[in-house]
């Protein structure tokens, strides 16, 4: 059988943030403590906000997708006004105007998780674009925080969430895993999942 060349187009991604393809191979326990974990994952420590940009070619070149991925630490002390920064850096990117106007944006987490003996030690990603039914807008639904929120004009940006009661979460959160016992021990990040499509003309301006 002859291999033949893949026709997609490629993906362009800039910035400091983890690309989904390579979360599933982390989502697994494998650290034997906590300190361990922490010492090898100091890039999810930064205060933020850490931002990437992926573009993505839909549709044989009809539009182009446009994911902003911006991340916190949990424990942040000032989110609202990060996300106000950076969506101001994002409005700038669009056309006065322009049909389709606004970003759809869904909320995650990155956390800590362990089995039930506390031996075994790994951070999951709630990013994740795997195909199974575990995914949704992006993000793991176990992960997921609410539905997706639109953000059409600047001032929609106080309505995005940016206080979370991360006790709760960690006690009501249930990871659904084959053969697994996995529960959430703390939070890491807050991870905000933006997304605009852009069409024709309008796509290639935005890209320049």
């Amino acid at each position: 059988m002859t291999n033949r060349p893949s026709t997609s187009r490629p993906l362009v991604e800039r910035g400091a943030t983890r690309s989904g393809a390579r979360f599933a191979a982390r989502n697994v326990p494998f650290y034997s403590t906590l300190r361990e974990l922490l010492s090898h994952h100091q890039q999810l420590l930064q205060p933020g906000p850490v931002v990437s940009t992926r573009y993505a070619a839909v549709g044989s070149s009809r539009g182009t997708l446009l994911q902003t991925t911006i991340r916190f630490r949990s424990d942040h002390a000032d989110i609202r006004a990060g996300l106000q920064r950076e969506f101001s850096n994002l409005f700038r990117l669009v056309p006065a105007n322009a049909p389709g106007d606004g970003f759809e944006v869904v909320v995650t987490f990155n956390a800590v998780v362990s089995d039930s003996s506390g031996t075994n030690y790994s951070v999951f990603y709630g990013q994740d674009y795997g195909s199974s039914g575990g995914s949704a807008g992006g993000a793991r639904r176990d992960l997921r925080y609410g539905s997706s929120y639109l953000v059409s004009h600047p001032d929609d940006v106080s309505a995005l969430p940016v206080q979370f009661d991360f006790d709760l979460l960690a006690q009501t959160t249930r990871l659904h895993f084959d053969n697994s016992d996995l529960r959430i021990v703390r939070f890491l990040n807050v991870v905000y999942l933006v997304y605009q499509f852009s069409t024709g003309r309008d796509a290639r301006r935005r890209r320049v």
